[in-house]
C-alpha cells in the first residue's frame, strides 16, 4: 500500500524478514551452535541501519495521512510514535553490545539474546498494531479496500 512516494506495506515485509532471519540466529543459538554470532552480527546491523528510515517514512507519510484524514486515530499514532523511539534507542544499543561481543556462549552472549528476544517482541508487537491500524483506518473507516 502506497502512501505518498512511501510502500509501507514493502517496508513491513522487509522488517519481517529480518526479524524472522534473527529469530533462525536465536535458535541456533539455544541449540549450542556457535555459528550464530557470524549470521547475526550482518543482520542486527542492517535492522539497526534501516529501522530508522523505515520509522520516519512511517511517520511523515502513513501516520501524517492517517492523522490528517481521521483525527480520531491520532493517539494511536502518538503511542506508535513513542514506541519507534523506544525500538530504535534499543536496537543501536544491541549494536552497539554486539560489537563487543567476543564469545558465542557464556553469561554476555546469553543476556545480549535475552535482550534481542525482548526487544524483536516489542517489534513485531509494535508491527502488528500499525498493520491493525493500518486496516481500520484505511478499509474500515474510509473503505479504501473496495
Amino acid at each position: 500500500m502506497k502512501t505518498g512516494a512511501y510502500d509501507v506495506l514493502d517496508e513491513h515485509q522487509h522488517i519481517r524478514t529480518l526479524v524472522d532471519r534473527l529469530q533462525g540466529c536465536i535458535d541456533q543459538q539455544k541449540d549450542g551452535t556457535d555459528d550464530w554470532l557470524a549470521e547475526v552480527r550482518p543482520l542486527v546491523g542492517e535492522l539497526a541501519n534501516r529501522i530508522g528510515p523505515h520509522f520516519n517514512g512511517e511517520e511523515a507519510e502513513f501516520f501524517q495521512d492517517v492523522r490528517q484524514r481521521i483525527p480520531r486515530h491520532a493517539a494511536t499514532i502518538d503511542k506508535l510514535i513513542q514506541q519507534h523511539r523506544r525500538l530504535l534507542q534499543d536496537l543501536v544499543a544491541l549494536a552497539g553490545r554486539l560489537e563487543n561481543l567476543k564469545k558465542a556462549s557464556g553469561p554476555d552472549a546469553e543476556s545480549w539474546v535475552m535482550d534481542l528476544t525482548r526487544t524483536l517482541r516489542l517489534l513485531s508487537t509494535h508491527e502488528e498494531q500499525e498493520n491493525e491500524l493500518m486496516l481500520v483506518a484505511y478499509w474500515q473507516d474510509l473503505g479504501e479496500a473496495d
